[in-house]
């Protein structure tokens, strides 16, 4: 067993043939179904490894879908975080605080849950 990939081994995951992983659980590399295993022991003869690969969840037409791109913040950005915090304050710490914020025109395109990270 590996407790790290390389090129030299596969990984095997407790999904059947078939299973359609959601996208951000994907690897960078191929996964495969531990039925390959019993499928092979039971049969006597290799299978066909290909058979046997768990792919990320497509989309209509076979895209796979991507990430969406992370978005940065910009100093006017934080410029707003920091004048909403001097004239509300709060727990500024806490996602019902940007919660608030956000729903009473902050005016930034990030959620709550980044704006408690980034504070």
């Amino acid at each position: 067993m590996c407790k790290k990939y390389s090129q030299d081994c596969i990984e095997l995951v407790p999904y059947l043939p078939g299973f359609k992983l959601k996208f951000g659980v994907a690897k960078k590399h191929a996964l495969y179904s531990y039925k390959f295993i019993q499928d092979s022991v039971a049969s006597g003869i290799l299978q066909n490894l290909k058979n046997y690969e768990v792919k990320p969840e497509s989309w209509v037409g076979g895209k796979t879908k991507a990430p969406k791109p992370r978005k940065f913040y910009t100093s006017a950005d934080e410029s707003k975080m920091i004048d909403y915090v001097k004239f509300n304050p709060g727990q500024a710490s806490s996602r019902s605080y940007w919660e608030f914020a956000l729903s009473n025109g902050l005016g930034l395109d990030h959620s709550s849950n980044s704006l408690v990270h980034h504070w």
